[in-house]
């Protein structure tokens, strides 16, 4: 989604998928990629930030 420059889309589903799609917005410029963070990935922040895949939360996010 960021290499596009758009949000991933909402689960109509859901009261918050419904109440985001009211809100202003929807878009900002592609950026680029600097790293591809990957499960089990220990970043050098902060005293070590472990980077956790969290599938089913939403596409593509992760936890620190």
């Amino acid at each position: 989604a960021l290499r596009a420059g758009r949000t991933p889309g909402r689960d109509q589903a859901t009261f918050g998928g419904r109440l985001m799609d009211r809100m202003p917005g929807g878009g900002f410029a592609p950026a680029d990629v600097a790293e591809e963070l990957v499960d089990g990935q220990i970043l050098d922040i902060g005293g070590g930030l472990e980077v956790v895949h969290t599938p089913g939360h939403s596409p593509g996010h992760v936890s620190l």
